[in-house]
């Protein structure tokens, strides 16, 4: 969507022509296996093909922030070429407008590099059957930097594979019923793996909204929920604040949100006043505060770590911080782990088990932006073992 108005829909079948147009163009600039390419797309049509169609070709997707407006920055470009060197990759797909960033230093002394756009896309009628294995690198995820400097990650086929299985499971999609909305950047993995591959799995039905538009009109994203009669949706606590502050009563009256039955928090510290904020304000359109699920994630270990249940809802406690030292004990936060995955809460270096308390029940009071080691099972590629530093305690 865009504005507010749809301005592509694709069924499966086309989607797949789709990413296959993008995989045959990028065979025919040399892409090989393994190459690795970066995607400076915003949310649309062309990053769906592009990174599908990158999987199809053999290479490795990057994505990257785009370009906002048609006038590149001097600060983005230099970004953007100090990942492209760092990556060593051979491929840089952008928007149509933007075709003559590669003109631009210093992109422009990067040498071997081909600069794509839906422009140089190849009409084909020749299937491109998928060749690989599960345990090649299917995304290179640039993290955010929450616990330090920004890294990249490495994910196999397996790994998002097991992931979106998990995520499936838990919110129980049912691809005959079930509709996603998402406005959350597709370069970021909550909205890459938890918004577009993970509906891919069962089959279901997912709408984009440009991350712009939403940050220019928020109330864009209940629309396109009430409009679609979407299921499920997620994002920050401070979209959901932005979404109470900035929706007008007349707005609201407009929207019927009776069927989202999941919406997940995560990507920042929980914020009990934000979420009642949102609670309030769109309670008469029908949206119940159970179907607010907090998580917690990471790009090490494929998005997902805990996940509050179904139904559950947010719970907050109040945590006596000098007492939580003395007796060495963690509130367990935001859900209980994905499935076949184990949780530790360590201390600072040298670190420091805790005893988990809370008894399996999600309870708040810890809100962990953390650092992640994550070993990865090689049969069913999940995190076995993920060690959360715990950063910030949060009270009220």
């Amino acid at each position: 969507m865009k504005q507010g108005q749809v301005v592509a829909a694709y069924t499966y079948s086309q989607t797949w022509a789709w990413a296959t147009q993008w995989a045959r163009t990028l065979i025919i600039r040399g892409l090989r296996r393994g190459d690795r390419v970066v995607l400076a797309l915003p949310n649309s049509d062309d990053f769906v093909g592009a990174y599908l169609g990158v999987l199809l070709s053999g290479g490795i997707p990057a994505p990257v922030p785009p370009l906002r407006g048609t006038e590149a920055a001097d600060s983005y470009v230099a970004l953007v070429s100090q990942r492209i060197r760092l990556l060593d990759a051979k491929v840089l797909v952008v928007p149509e407008e933007q075709a003559s960033v590669s003109a631009l230093l210093p992109l422009s002394d990067i040498r071997h590099l081909a600069v794509i756009t839906r422009r140089d896309l190849q009409p084909t009628v020749q299937p491109i059957p998928p060749d690989g294995c599960e345990e090649h690198p299917a995304l290179l995820q640039f993290t955010s930097g929450t616990s330090g400097n920004g890294k990249v990650v490495q994910l196999s086929h397996a790994a998002l594979l097991a992931q979106t299985r998990n995520i499936s499971e838990q919110l129980r999609l049912d691809a005959s019923v079930d509709w996603a909305v998402s406005w959350l950047p597709l370069f970021h993995d909550m909205g890459l793996i938890g918004f577009l591959l993970t509906p891919i799995f069962p089959g279901g039905h997912v709408t984009f909204l440009r991350t712009e538009d939403f940050i220019m009109r928020p109330s864009l994203w209940m629309k396109a929920l009430s409009q679609f009669h979407a299921s499920i949706t997620g994002g920050p606590p401070s979209a959901y604040a932005l979404c109470a502050r900035f929706t007008r009563d007349s707005e609201v009256e407009q929207c019927d949100l009776r069927r989202v039955r999941i919406a997940l928090v995560g990507a920042e510290m929980i914020s009990l006043e934000s979420l009642q904020q949102f609670v309030d304000k769109f309670r008469p359109a029908g949206f119940r505060a159970t179907s607010l699920l907090p998580t917690y994630g990471l790009a090490e270990a494929s998005l997902a770590v805990t996940m509050t249940r179904l139904d559950q809802g947010t719970e907050f406690d109040s945590i006596d911080l000098e007492s939580m030292r003395a007796t060495r004990t963690a509130q367990r936060a935001c859900g209980s782990s994905s499935p076949n995955g184990r949780t530790r809460v360590v201390g600072r270096p040298p670190a420091k088990r805790f005893r988990t308390g809370g008894c399996g029940r999600a309870t708040w009071g810890t809100s962990p932006t953390a650092s992640c080691i994550s070993r990865v099972a090689r049969k069913n590629c999940l995190s076995s073992a993920v060690a959360i530093t715990i950063r910030r305690i949060w009270s009220r």
